[in-house]
């Protein structure tokens, strides 16, 4: 008797032991983790345009920095900045992506000087030593929010299958083809996201890829804040001149 009973419990505790790893893994699986590292607790996975798991929905933090630097090394973190939206000229915005061009605009002084923005921006320069093929990235994000506006990624010959990789994941693009004869520009949309991708040559002939995606509400969302702020600050002002008279 003793036996059988030893042995259900044996059987029962086997059963609590599946269970509870079975659990674990889903939370593992589920969760919007890389690395045993929360990236956006509490918060939905991306479904547009990611880059290393960041997209649209992914708010910043520090342990997103860390897990920036685990995959493309140690990067420099700035606080407020300026805003360029520009891939290459604002000729080529304002031909084809308007709306983009229009934020560019609202985001930056007509006459040229420099506007400064409540900005974080997370700067890359030596992710090729960590197996990556970019040399080159920025991601901004806004510090109103926490959420990304735009990252700029810069790769060499070393990223000839990044293309197909988007491919893969994101369905056939559309292309504009270059009036120089460089090579020609691929895109994709996912609501309101952007994903562009310019093929070209480095001065030693070799191929390079610069990609830029857009996180087109919250760029609208930022120039919205700005505009309100800029409102407030000039009724603070007029009401210091009524006082002063």
């Amino acid at each position: 008797m003793h036996l059988y009973q030893n042995r259900k419990i044996q059987i029962a505790a086997a059963a609590a032991l599946i269970l509870a790893a079975a659990g674990w893994g889903a939370v593992f699986f589920l969760s919007p983790t890389r690395g045993g590292r929360t990236l956006n607790p509490g918060k939905p996975p991306s479904t547009g345009f990611t880059f290393f798991d960041i997209g649209s929905q992914t708010l910043f933090s520090e342990g997103l920095r860390k897990h920036l630097e685990d995959k493309l090394g140690s990067g420099v973190a700035g606080t407020r900045g300026t805003i360029d939206l520009r891939p290459q000229d604002g000729a080529f915005l304002e031909t084809h992506f308007s709306e983009i061009f229009q934020l560019h605009q609202a985001l930056n002084d007509p006459g040229g000087a420099r506007i400064e923005h409540d900005i974080t921006r997370l700067t890359h320069r030596y992710a090729l030593k960590k197996n990556t093929p970019f040399y080159y990235v920025e991601l901004v994000f806004s510090n109103d929010s926490k959420k990304p506006l735009y990252f700029r990624i810069k790769a060499k010959k070393e990223g000839a299958g990044i293309i197909d990789e988007i491919k893969a994941k994101y369905g056939a693009p559309r292309k504009i083809e270059s009036a120089t004869g460089a090579g020609a520009t691929l895109f994709w949309k996912n609501g309101p996201e952007l994903l562009l991708v310019f093929q070209m040559k480095d001065r030693f002939d070799q191929p390079e890829f610069h990609l830029m995606i857009y996180f087109i509400d919250a760029l609208h969302t930022l120039v919205s804040t700005e505009r309100e702020m800029r409102k407030q600050r000039e009724e603070i002002r007029e009401k210091a001149v009524r006082r002063a008279f």
